[in-house]
């Protein structure tokens, strides 16, 4: 048995658009079992959450902070010498 989870859109008719990728596991015809999830009227399963569209970071996060080192360019320091150690065999 095989679980696929994925926000699908019903039809007034009842039909169910699947996604490519689960059509392409099932044969010409076959008998499944459907667990359906109606989510609340506030909920959109299409739109990604404000935790994935942002990755963690602050609202316009890369769009107040892209090019602010314009005028400073980073460099990387030296980092000296490694100490020298046994060789393991």
């Amino acid at each position: 048995m095989k679980a696929y989870e994925f926000p699908a859109q019903i039809t007034a008719d009842g039909n169910v658009k699947l996604p490519e990728q689960v059509r392409s596991h099932l044969g010409e015809q076959q008998t499944v079992k459907i667990i359906l999830l109606i989510n609340e009227p506030d909920d959109d399963c299409t739109a990604p959450s404000a935790q994935s569209k942002g990755k963690g970071y602050p609202p316009n996060f890369f769009e107040e902070t892209f090019g602010c080192f314009k005028d400073e360019p980073l460099t990387v320091e030296d980092e000296g010498n490694y100490e020298e150690r046994e060789v393991l065999l």
